[in-house]
């Protein structure tokens, strides 16, 4: 093969790679840059990951969407499903899992009206969980004001609930969220 067309054939080869999407990696964990759910496939918006006391990686998430965007705002607007996936990259126990989303609600309910509906949603949540080992896994799948979900591929929660499923995405996309390191990364902006 002759310097041109071996030249031709690598830019080739990069031309085509150049808009693959590719998988991402936080934490130690692989997100594909695509799944499918609710019988359509989901981009990957985003990753973050959730470290505690500064030292403490906790877990890692991506959030995948139909369309991705780079604000709460245009994500929360946008219709069909999303999906929020997340690896625990330490054991935690059941309060202190509690203990997280009990603060993300309350930082987000203390700026927002959250009904007692919303409430019942949020219980139906808490009461669901379990302790949990590096590893394990979490994913909400949100669909049409539709909650489902699964601890470890197994479903623990459905709820059809729209309030309590914007207010959710909300709270880790907006101001409500742990971090804003989290936020940035779920919303791609890292």
């Amino acid at each position: 093969m002759t310097f041109n067309k071996l030249f031709a054939a690598l830019a080739l080869t990069a031309m085509l790679g150049a808009g693959a999407a590719q998988a991402r990696t936080v934490g130690g964990v692989t997100f594909p840059d695509t799944v499918q759910q609710a019988g359509q496939t989901l981009e990957l918006n985003g990753i973050g990951k959730r470290v505690f006391a500064l030292i403490v990686d906790g877990y890692a998430s991506a959030l995948y969407v139909p369309k991705p965007a780079h604000t709460a705002e245009a994500i929360l607007a946008e219709p069909g499903p999303k999906l929020l996936y997340t690896q625990f990259l330490h054991a935690a126990s059941v309060n202190q899992i509690r203990n997280e989303y009990k603060s993300v609600y309350n930082s987000y309910c203390s700026n927002h009206a959250c009904s007692a509906a919303s409430k019942q949603t949020f219980d139906k949540i808490l009461a669901s969980v379990q302790p949990v080992k590096s590893g394990d896994t979490a994913s909400y799948l949100i669909d049409d004001g539709n909650l489902t979900l699964s601890i470890n591929g197994r479903t623990v929660v459905t709820a059809h609930d729209p309030e309590y499923v914007h207010g959710m995405l909300d709270s880790l996309l907006g101001a409500a969220s742990p971090t804003a390191g989290y936020r940035n990364g779920l919303l791609g902006n890292n």
